[in-house]
C-alpha cells in the first residue's frame, strides 16, 4: 500500500475533518482499490464500528465524485446497496457499518470519525 493512515479518535463534520487532515500535512483517505478499501473498512470494523469519513465528495458538482487529492472517482467504487442516493442533500462519503462497511453518501455537516492519509 505504501501509505500511512491516521484514524481519528474524535468526530467532526466532513469539512472540519478535511481541514484537520490538511493541517497535519495529509488529506482525507483516498480509496482507489480493493486492498485499500478492505484495509480501512476492516480497521473501522475492528475499532470504532462507527461511521467514518473518507475523502470523497460531490460538493462542487452534483454527481461528480472527487477525491480530496483532486482526482475523479474512477469505476464503481465500494458503494453500499442503492448508494449513492442522497441527491443534492448528501454530498460526502463515509464508510457505513450498517451497509457492511461499504460507502454511503451523507450530509456533510454530520459529525463522524475520519481517516487521514499522510
Amino acid at each position: 500500500m505504501g501509505k500511512c493512515y491516521r484514524f481519528s479518535v474524535d468526530r467532526k463534520p466532513y469539512n472540519e475533518s478535511r481541514a484537520t487532515c490538511h493541517e497535519e500535512g495529509g488529506r482525507l483517505a483516498t480509496v482507489k482499490n480493493n486492498e485499500t478499501h478492505n484495509f480501512l473498512a476492516n480497521h473501522v470494523r475492528a475499532t470504532t464500528k462507527a461511521h467514518t469519513w473518507i475523502g470523497l465528495s460531490d460538493q462542487e458538482t452534483e454527481g461528480l465524485w472527487v477525491w480530496d487529492d483532486g482526482t475523479l472517482r474512477v469505476g464503481d467504487g465500494f458503494w453500499g446497496t442503492k448508494e449513492p442516493n442522497g441527491g443534492t442533500r448528501e454530498n460526502c462519503v463515509h464508510i457505513y457499518p450498517d451497509k457492511d462497511y461499504r460507502w454511503n453518501d451523507s450530509t456533510c455537516p454530520s459529525s463522524y470519525y475520519y481517516i487521514c492519509e499522510i
